[in-house]
């Protein structure tokens, strides 16, 4: 009974991280900064409770992928109407992660996120809560972007999972 309760729990919890995730576009266009902070904190657990569930990875990861592409397509929108001068660079780091999460999804190639960053959240995450030369939020996104792709999906080292669910991630990929 009690891990029937548990998995309600945790059913509930991702029902509302996925909602809340949807909603974010929204959130984005009235308040940026605190759309971007529960886009970072809502992205960070949605693996452990699917994981937590049972999920198979190829589900979490086209879920994920849809919702992080929804969260792309919305900071874009955001980008053109705010920062119109920055679209064309924006675009740029848009198709380079879009052929990283086509490339990610559809082969099961999670080191394809290595070569293909997210330098486009990045840059719209410094474009948005700074006033840095568009010049440096390249350089800056694409190092922050690489890293974090190489933290995550190489080296995998699930310290969050361990230190705030202690139940490391350990997907079956395929």
């Amino acid at each position: 009974m009690k891990i029937k309760a548990a998995n309600r729990q945790t059913r509930l919890l991702l029902e509302i991280v996925l909602i809340l995730r949807a909603l974010l576009p929204i959130i984005l266009f009235t308040q940026p900064v605190v759309a971007i902070i529960i886009s970072l904190l809502l992205d960070a657990v949605d693996g452990q409770l699917f994981f937590n569930l049972g999920f198979k990875w190829r589900t979490y990861n086209l879920i994920d992928k849809v919702f992080d592409y929804l969260w792309y397509l919305s900071l874009f929108a955001f980008l053109i109407l705010s920062n119109p001068e920055v679209s064309n660079i924006a675009l740029g780091l848009l198709l380079l992660r879009t052929i990283g999460q086509l490339i990610g999804v559809l082969f099961a190639q999670e080191k394809a996120y290595l070569f293909f960053p997210n330098a486009f959240e990045w840059f719209a995450f410094l474009v948005i809560l700074s006033n840095i030369q568009t010049e440096f939020a390249v350089i800056i996104s694409l190092l922050v972007g690489v890293s974090v792709e190489l933290w995550f999906h190489v080296l995998k080292p699930n310290l969050g999972s361990k230190l705030f669910f202690r139940r490391e991630i350990k997907w079956k990929l395929g």
